[in-house]
């Protein structure tokens, strides 16, 4: 500008359609593009607009400044569902749906039909982005209950350029619990005063990871107690000193019942039997007596009284005996023995006396009909 004082620009920001230049006094300047304007993130690759700006200098001289655009492919954005949950033999499906969008003009992008393989199951997706999860009951079964297992995968959609965009779905999977399978010895027997030890081995299958073993421990019953190792040995122990080992009977039996479980709970049920000996009486009491001739005199004896001296039998002796089978108790026993030289004898359910000689006639022909053996002696003695 041959003014003098005129040869620079007015100083100015100006804004325009798509973004804002900045005006300096010597002409420099800058443009800033507006990213976040709709239209300029509309612009697919190739595609171009235009922003044009007017300066001035000193003394309003006006210039145009022409700024264009260019546009670039904006990578598609995928929103929706993008997450899912199953539960082992109880929800084994699990679905949701996406949508993608791009934000460029004329770009309609679609999912990529597919399915894919997981660890615990397979997911299906297709072009409008509705995706389903199918839990697989065999590859899940071994987890344990409560525990959770992600599976992770990538779907992609792409638009007509072939410009892709992925995204991950999450599915989780939560475990539950499957009852263990237990075999093996299950019962034993013990004999008392003869065999007082007895056991086996269990075995456990179970599909849940870590839990194919036993809660061992030692368990106390009625006749005696039981240990069990994690692998499923178990031994019984007779408490033989026990009152009710030793008080059963020769052919009579009881029946210990013990509950183990694995390690996730599952029960069974483990038997002993146990099978009782004869064990030997003690006697014990009043075991001799003594009379004096002429004078009678006898043992306390419930029933006896004084007899009137009658003929005297032949010598010979009437016996009986009556035993508990199951409580292996002295019940009933009695012998009476008569017309021996020094007196009779007479001795019922623990109890004896020896009558005088002048009271054992009448008292023998009073004794019941049930008697069940009769002995004599060929001799008096």
């Amino acid at each position: 500008d041959p003014d003098a004082g005129e040869a620079q620009f007015k100083p100015a920001v100006l804004n325009g359609l798509y973004g804002q230049l900045h005006l300096n006094a010597d002409g420099s300047w800058a443009y800033t593009l507006d990213n976040t304007n709709p239209k300029v993130q509309g612009l697919p690759a190739g595609g171009s607009l235009s922003d044009q700006l007017l300066v001035l200098s000193a003394d309003g001289t006006a210039h145009q400044v022409r700024i264009q655009i260019s546009g670039t492919d904006d990578a598609a954005q995928v929103s929706g569902a993008t997450s899912g949950q199953v539960r082992e033999d109880v929800v084994m499906t699990a679905s949701g749906q996406l949508t993608v969008r791009d934000i460029d003009q004329g770009e309609t992008p679609q999912f990529q039909s597919e399915t894919l393989q997981g660890i615990y199951g397979q997911l299906s997706i297709d072009a409008t982005g509705q995706w389903h999860y199918q839990l697989d009951p065999a590859a899940s079964q071994q987890l344990q209950n409560g525990v959770k297992a992600r599976e992770s995968f990538t779907v992609l959609a792409s638009d007509a350029k072939g410009h892709q965009v992925s995204q991950q779905v999450l599915v989780d999977i939560t475990g539950t619990n499957d009852a263990a399978r237990i075999s093996g010895t299950s019962s034993g027997q013990v004999t008392e005063d003869t065999l007082t030890h007895t056991g086996g081995k269990l075995d456990v299958q179970d599909v849940d990871r870590g839990e194919a073993h036993f809660q061992a421990g030692d368990q106390s019953g009625s006749y005696g107690s039981l240990h069990l190792e994690p692998d499923g040995t178990w031994g019984y122990t007779l408490n033989n000193s026990s009152p009710r080992v030793q008080e059963l009977p020769a052919g009579a039996s009881a029946t210990e019942t013990f509950t183990v479980r694995s390690a996730d709970g599952t029960t069974h049920q483990l038997t002993v039997q146990i099978a009782g000996t004869n064990d030997a009486a003690r006697i014990s009491g009043t075991s001799s007596g003594q009379v004096t001739e002429d004078r009678p005199r006898r043992s306390p004896f419930p029933g006896g009284r004084s007899k009137r001296q009658l003929r005297q039998p032949a010598p010979g002796c009437r016996w009986h005996l009556g035993v508990h089978a199951e409580q292996q108790q002295l019940q009933g026993a009695g012998i009476t023995c008569w017309g021996f030289r020094h007196g009779n004898l007479h001795s019922a359910f623990g109890r004896w006396h020896h009558p005088s000689a002048h009271r054992a006639d009448r008292w023998h022909q009073r004794r019941r009909a049930d008697q069940r053996h009769q002995q004599r002696p060929g001799h008096r003695r």
